[in-house]
């Protein structure tokens, strides 16, 4: 089991168990670290307030990003590099608990930042299942409602659902 779902499913074993103390100093910062400073976690961000449903995705929360220069490349546009970053936060106000998902993609070959691609979303768990859902909007005017089951730290998700707005720019869409 990673730190982050150990911190997830027993928060006070950090403070328990003296033995692991010396390797776990990033995820729930109950034990601190004389040398390396870190700022105060935010609630959203507080594995020990995450929720049963939502044990199996601690591994997600966090601020993850890429400066580094993802690819693009597809037949009816020029190539392209861009950065991303993509957020989990737990949702502090939902009676459902469900992750914050957001994802925001720039282009990397500009000074300024411009905007390729941004998504708002949730993702549940169902309860003592493997099962997870993820609802997506997206700025292009894109709605959808996928589903997958987590396995070893990973989610393959499948499309269930698709809507767009009428007066989006029309992208294809196939079911594979």
């Amino acid at each position: 089991m990673n730190c982050a779902l150990w911190v997830a499913h027993q928060p006070n074993r950090c403070e328990e168990d003296l033995k692991m103390l010396p390797f776990c100093r990033l995820s729930c910062r109950i034990c601190g670290n004389n040398t390396l400073e870190f700022p105060d976690i935010e609630e959203k961000y507080d594995l020990r307030k995450t929720p049963p449903s939502l044990h199996k995705l601690a591994f997600l929360i966090g601020r993850w990003r890429s400066d580094f220069g993802g690819k693009a490349d597809f037949p009816t546009i020029p190539k392209f590099t861009y950065g991303e970053e993509l957020d989990f936060s737990l949702s502090t106000v939902m009676k459902m608990p469900v992750l914050n998902y957001s994802a925001f993609a720039w282009d990397n070959s500009e000074h300024n930042l411009t905007e390729l691609h941004s998504e708002n979303g949730f993702i549940a768990g169902s309860p003592n299942t493997s099962l997870i859902s993820m609802n997506t909007v997206m700025s292009n005017g894109f709605v959808t409602i996928e589903e997958g089951e987590e396995k070893d730290k990973s989610i393959r998700f499948e499309l269930q659902r698709i809507g767009r707005i009428k007066f989006s720019r029309d992208l294809p869409v196939r079911r594979q």
